[in-house]
């Protein structure tokens, strides 16, 4: 993991910040419950996105998620499952990722200067899905790929990936899975890509029935119970040191 590629984790609490640690906390908090509500619709409504992200889709979704598919046009489910499957895979071998697909303005929400500009929107990504950890953050765009936290010889096997001049989801899939898989072999890591079933249907950031959101229900409030929580232990220890 090369050191420029990496992006340091948020400087510790201050007793002597005052509200700002609450401040931090609650803007955690309300990324999170953006990114459950764009997850939960984006099961059940395809045009959802830009309403919903208050900056990004993608910087929502991918906080509760690995894979950020495009709505419009659609990824193929089966093509959806492979994707899942080989970054599911690089996650249980200690290699964690979150890969964004980007198609259009849709999929870039008040961001939609990005388009086009595969390496500045990666690194506002990457900057967004900070949590201290260390992480390869892909995004794949017609026109361009780019990548933070690889490591330079993944780096240069990624360079050997033609991205998608034009074409719909399919293409932008194709790109993407193999972007992963020549990661990975650089990596040194090894993944097995499922065949691609015959009747994929296209689907938009997941699918699903309109109903679907009511599975996120316990999520979201799980989410609110989280944030009265940590409000109070920030005040509490706020009083404390005083």
């Amino acid at each position: 993991m090369r050191e420029a590629d990496r992006v340091g984790p948020p400087g510790p609490w201050s007793a002597g910040a005052g509200v700002a640690p609450v401040r931090h906390a609650a803007r955690r908090v309300a990324r999170l419950v953006c990114a459950a509500l764009a997850l939960s619709l984006a099961t059940g409504v395809a045009a959802a996105p830009a309403q919903v992200a208050e900056t990004d889709p993608a910087s929502d979704v991918l906080l509760l998620r690995d894979v950020y598919y495009p709505y419009d046009p659609p990824v193929p489910s089966d093509q959806q499952a492979q994707l899942d499957s080989v970054v599911r895979q690089l996650r249980d071998q200690g290699v964690p990722m979150k890969l964004a697909l980007i198609s259009g303005t849709s999929d870039l929400g008040s961001r939609s200067g990005y388009l086009g500009r595969p390496g500045p929107y990666n690194a506002y990504l990457t900057r967004n899905l900070d949590d201290g950890s260390d992480k390869i953050v892909l995004t794949v765009m017609h026109g361009g790929i780019a990548a933070s936290g690889a490591t330079a010889a993944q780096a240069r096997a990624l360079q050997s990936v033609r991205p998608p001049e034009r074409g719909g989801g399919e293409a932008l899939a194709r790109a993407a899975l193999l972007s992963v898989t020549r990661l990975a072999e650089a990596g040194g890591q090894t993944v097995r890509v499922p065949t691609r079933a015959t009747s994929g249907e296209p689907v938009a950031s997941g699918g699903g029935s309109g109903t679907a959101w009511l599975a996120f229900a316990p999520l979201l409030a799980g989410i609110a119970l989280a944030a009265v929580l940590i409000v109070k232990r920030r005040l509490g220890g706020g009083r404390s040191a005083t």
